[in-house]
Order: C-alpha cells, then structure tokens, then sequence
C-alpha cells in the first residue's frame, strides 16, 4: 500500500470530488439521504464557509475531511446541541472551527486514511490561525481521536444525530498541544509539522 496523500480541494474537479465522496459514504452509512446533486444538502449552507480536505490511495479519491470555519452561520456542534452551561463561554475569544464530515471510502476504512486527514486538517488549522476545534463525535470516535493524541472535551449532552448517538466537543488547540508535546513530542511534531 502506498502513503497517502492529502490536499486542499480548490479546483472545481477536487471539489465536486471531495462533495460527491463525502455525499456517498454519508448516504451509504445512512447519515443522509441521497441527493441528485451529490451534496450533503444538510450542510450546503455551511458550503460557504467550509474547505475540504482531499485524501488519495495509489492516484484514487480515499476519503474527505470538512473544515468548516465558524460564522456567518452556526457550525453544526453549536447549533443542534445544547451546551451544557458555560460551555459556550470557553469559546469566547478563540477562533475556532468545525472538524466537521470525515467520510473515508470503504476499502480503506481501518487504515490511517483518516489520521492523515485530521493530521492535515490540524496543520491548516494551525496556519490558518484556528485556536480552537468543535466537532460532532460518537463516543467510539471520541475514544479513538483521543487515543491518536486529539483531547476533546464534551460541551453538551449527546443525542442522535445524523445516524448515530453523537456529542459535541471542542478542544483548545494550544492546551492539547502542549500536553500532548509533554507526552509524546514525536507524536506532536508529527501531526503538527512543528517541534
């Protein structure tokens, strides 16, 4: 198996790529229902404000990470869930993002598809100036994003949620990469691309 590769989706064949891949597998999964456009319709008006992150196998489309970059519009983990009291508040001066859809195709489910996508979701992030991420998680997710050295915390009770019992989360960038340096500094340069 070769390395992954990732990019940013810009041309309009890398976008209608990522849309129509992150379309498939949520209506495959039934997150979503289908749509002719192959778009997640539920999240069009976030497309605005949203980038995609283009993952490749051996030259072929392997799976889709959404960013999408809070306002004008409520990402989704602060608009459908309540948050538990104050949980908002710890957002308050930080510039965050939703990590939002990760859909990865079925032939490279199990393989490190995906924490490459988060691996470069994180960088852009960190270039982009981003302090803070929010996201919807099942708990299995939350378990095994916390086991690849991502520390979220919940800021609401979970609910069911586009196919699954999910629960929003966030993470203050700066705190989780200074305890995961503390705890595995091969591990932060790796995801972050910095000492």
């Amino acid at each position: 198996m070769t390395a992954v590769q990732v990019r940013l989706a810009t041309d309009p064949d890398d976008l209608r790529t990522a849309r129509a891949l992150e379309h498939d597998v949520f209506v495959a999964e039934g997150f979503t229902p289908a749509s002719e456009a192959r778009v997640v319709e539920e999240y069009a008006h976030l497309d605005g404000q949203s980038r995609w992150l283009l993952a490749e196998r051996d030259g072929e489309p392997a799976g889709v990470l959404r960013l999408m970059a809070e306002g004008p519009r409520a990402v989704p983990a602060v608009a459908h869930f309540p948050p538990f009291p104050g949980a908002h508040g710890i957002l308050t001066g930080e510039r965050y993002a939703e990590v939002g859809t990760l859909a990865v195709t079925a032939a490279h489910r199990g393989t490190d598809v995906g924490l490459h996508l988060y691996r470069a979701a994180l960088q852009l992030s960190l270039d982009d100036g981003v302090t803070a991420w929010v996201a919807v998680l099942e708990q299995w997710l939350l378990e095994h994003m916390t086991a690849s050295g991502f520390h979220f915390q919940p800021m609401g009770l979970p609910r069911y949620y586009m196919g699954g019992e999910c629960l929003p989360v966030r993470m203050i960038l700066r705190n989780a990469l200074d305890t995961l340096r503390q705890q595995d500094a091969g591990l932060h340069a790796w995801l972050t691309g910095r000492p």
